[in-house]
């Protein structure tokens, strides 16, 4: 009987450590993507998102992997607090499925009084497909940065090409001045001895 007994409370011990693990992982880690009847779809919200015409629509960049048939459907929602009310909007867009890890940036235009400005929002993203067995969809929420259109700017490298301005280096060619040396054909002025005829 105590070994029963202690068998049980072992196995409830064991269940209890594994039951907080595994509660542990499922809200520290990120979101699970989508599979099933072969159909594997995920999507992830990036930051930063670039605002556009003062805030009437922001650029949300998001990762797309999925092996669906045909196209699937990219929706993003973003929600932002601006003074004493809420900016939000949304916006969708069609993809192919090309392999792991697309990179696309989907429209989202602000749709209440509230125009959307530089700060932290609240974005969620949703892809939707199928394939010929089934279909499915998977979500993704972050918190994103709001920002300007400034950041591209770093592509400003190629100006190092300033280098080839060393090709002055062929001045050098004053050296034939040096051809004056001939001048010394003097020399048969001697000719003069035949005046000696006269004895």
């Amino acid at each position: 009987m105590r070994t029963n007994l202690r068998i049980k409370v072992a196995t409830a011990v064991v269940a209890i450590l594994v039951g907080g693990l595994l509660a542990w992982f499922a809200t520290a880690g990120p979101a699970v993507a989508f599979f099933s009847g072969g159909l594997f779809l995920d999507v992830q919200v990036k930051s930063p998102a670039t605002l556009l015409a003062k805030g009437a629509a922001v650029q949300v960049p998001v990762e797309v992997t999925c092996n669906a048939t045909g196209t699937v459907s990219v929706s993003v929602t973003v929600t932002q607090k601006s003074g004493s009310g809420v900016a939000r909007g949304s916006g969708s867009t069609q993809v192919g499925c090309a392999g792991s890890g697309e990179q696309i940036t989907v429209l989202v235009q602000a749709t209440a009084a509230k125009p959307f400005k530089k700060g932290d929002a609240v974005a969620t993203a949703e892809i939707f497909g199928c394939n010929n067995v089934t279909c499915g969809s998977e979500t993704d929420s972050e918190v994103i940065q709001i920002t300007t259109t400034a950041a591209p700017t770093t592509t400003a490298a190629p100006t190092t090409t300033a280098a080839p301005t060393t090709t002055a280096a062929p001045t050098t060619t004053a050296a034939p001045p040096t051809t004056a040396a001939p001048t010394t054909t003097a020399a048969p002025t001697t000719t003069a001895a035949p005046t000696s005829t006269a004895g």
